[in-house]
């Protein structure tokens, strides 16, 4: 009973070879092998040859930073690229925010201004022009 599929499958034309060595039995392979250059087979530990060839050098890997900003060339071509596009009012106000948060936490760097004693640093002119 069965199909002929389920009836052929057990013959012996049919089943698959093992392809692992036998003692005393040597295989010839019916297809070509891959490595013909005549080279044995190397461990599993060994790396395998490199295929292909990269055009990165491996001492710089890493990203160069800027000593002073802390930031790499993308990141500085992507902010000068984003001050650009902004208004001048913008930038204006965010210039002025930065350095009075800055003079109120340091009171000290007034004095790089000729604004050490003065009461009402934000208003003089030393500090707008600073600013812009």
């Amino acid at each position: 009973m069965g199909n002929a599929e389920s009836t052929d499958s057990m013959a012996s034309k049919h089943r698959a070879q093992s392809q692992s060595p036998l003692p005393g039995i040597t295989r010839v392979p019916s297809v070509p092998s891959v490595r013909s250059d005549g080279s044995s087979r190397r461990c599993m530990t060994d790396r395998p040859p490199r295929r292909s060839k990269t055009c990165r050098t491996r001492t710089s890997r890493r990203k160069v930073v800027c000593s002073v900003t802390g930031l790499t060339l993308h990141q500085k071509a992507l902010l000068t690229r984003k001050w650009n596009r902004m208004e001048s009012a913008t930038v204006y106000e965010l210039g002025r925010r930065m350095f009075e948060s800055i003079f109120t936490e340091h009171p000290h760097y007034l004095a790089y201004l000729d604004l050490k004693g003065e009461p009402n640093w934000r208003n003089h002119i030393n500090f707008k022009i600073h600013v812009q």
